[in-house]
């Protein structure tokens, strides 16, 4: 029997409930690498979630599947942000005032030692984007920048 929730069943909502918690878990990786694999992948729950465009096969038959945009913001809109990366948005928002508000996409700023989950959940809420190899540097996104503007 369907839910209101997006006309999801029950045992979808169990399955996307599951993801969700193994997300945090896993420590918010980026939902576009970030591989499982369903039980059984023809049942009825899994091709409802397809059908909701929330997950897909990352390959041919039997590959791992992944999140799609979609499923990813299904999670996060079901998770509080973490009280650390509340504070690390502050932290970055404090710095990016008294430089001036400098262009935020040119802007770069180091991860602290031992911030890595929480600068993989302020990524993966849309908020600073990595770039680089080796020594990866970050900036601000445009919904970063607003979400800082905003206050």
């Amino acid at each position: 029997m369907a839910s209101l929730e997006g006309a999801m069943t029950e045992d979808a909502q169990k399955v996307m409930e599951f993801l969700k918690e193994k997300f945090v878990k896993d420590g918010y990786p980026n939902h576009k690498v970030w591989k499982f694999t369903p039980p059984k992948p023809n049942s009825p729950v899994y091709q409802e979630l397809r059908a909701h465009d929330y997950m897909a096969p990352m390959g041919n038959f039997g590959s791992p599947w992944g999140l799609t945009d979609a499923g990813a913001s299904w999670i996060l809109q079901r998770i509080p942000m973490s009280t650390e990366a509340r504070d690390a948005l502050a932290q970055i928002g404090a710095t990016y005032e008294q430089k001036n508000y400098p262009n935020h996409r040119v802007w770069w700023f180091e991860r602290p030692i031992g911030q890595e989950k929480v600068y993989s959940e302020l990524r993966a809420r849309g908020f600073i984007c990595a770039t680089g190899t080796g020594a990866v540097r970050w900036h601000l996104t445009d919904h970063g920048r607003a979400q800082l503007m905003r206050g």
